[in-house]
C-alpha cells in the first residue's frame, strides 16, 4: 500500500502527502505491538502476573496520546475545530430532504455527518452553475455549505486574487447576489460564524417537512 502511494504522490504530487500515514497507523501499531511481544516472550518470564502486567503497561503508554486530549483544557471542543463540528454539520440534514443536494468545501462531511448527498465545489462559478442547471440533479442542488478550508487560506493571495477568487465574495460574506446565483439566502454558522450556509430560502427558521 504504501509503495503504491508513494509511486501515485510521485506522478501526480499531494500538498498533504503526511496525512496517508494515517492509512497505515493500525498496521503499524500491532505490528509493533507484536515484536514488543516477541521480545517478551524471549525473555522467558512464566509468571502469568507479569505478562498480563507487562500487557497493561503497553495499552496504558499507547493510550497516553489519547488521554492527553481528552483531558487537555486548552481544547474548548471534543472534536478537530476547525473545520469539523459534527453537531452542527449534522443539523443540515434538518433543513433538507433525502434527495436533495448539498455542495460545500468539504462534501466528506456533509456526507458522513448530515447523511446528504454532497458535492465538492468546483473551481469556478460558472462550473458550479453548470453543476446546478445539470439535468441529472433535477434542481435538488439546494445548498452551499462553507467551512474554515476556503475561510482560512490567505485573504489576497488565495481567496481574492488565487483560485478561489470565483468564491471569495462567499467567503467574505460579502456578496451581492447576482440574478443567477440561486442561492440568496445564508446563515452563519457556529463557530463564531466561522462555517456559512447559503439556500435557496430561509430553512433554518422553521424545520423542513
Amino acid at each position: 500500500m504504501f509503495a503504491f502511494a508513494f509511486a501515485g504522490m510521485t506522478m501526480v504530487g499531494c500538498e498533504n502527502a503526511n496525512n496517508l500515514y494515517l492509512l497505515f497507523t493500525p498496521i503499524m501499531t500491532l505490528y509493533g505491538f507484536a515484536y514488543v511481544m516477541m521480545l517478551w516472550s524471549r525473555l522467558e518470564i512464566n509468571i502469568p502476573l507479569l505478562r498480563y502486567a507487562f500487557v497493561i503497561l503497553i495499552y496504558a503508554v499507547s493510550g497516553l496520546p489519547l488521554y492527553s486530549t481528552i483531558s487537555d483544557e486548552r481544547r474548548p471542543y471534543p472534536f478537530q475545530w476547525p473545520p469539523y463540528i459534527p453537531p452542527w454539520i449534522a443539523i443540515l440534514n434538518t433543513w433538507t430532504r433525502p434527495n436533495e443536494v448539498i455542495a460545500s468545501d468539504m462534501p466528506w462531511a456533509v456526507a458522513w455527518y448530515a447523511d446528504r448527498k454532497s458535492l465538492l465545489i468546483p473551481p469556478t462559478m460558472a462550473e458550479f452553475l453548470t453543476f446546478y442547471d445539470w439535468t441529472e440533479f433535477n434542481g435538488s442542488l439546494v445548498g452551499l455549505y462553507l467551512t474554515p478550508i476556503t475561510g482560512n487560506k490567505a485573504l489576497v493571495s488565495e481567496i481574492l486574487k488565487g483560485e478561489d477568487k470565483d468564491w471569495g465574495p462567499l467567503v467574505t460574506r460579502n456578496v451581492r447576489f447576482a440574478k443567477d446565483f440561486p442561492f440568496h439566502a445564508a446563515t452563519a454558522m457556529p463557530v463564531d460564524g466561522e462555517c456559512i450556509f447559503y439556500c435557496e430560502s430561509d430553512r433554518w427558521s422553521q424545520k423542513t417537512d
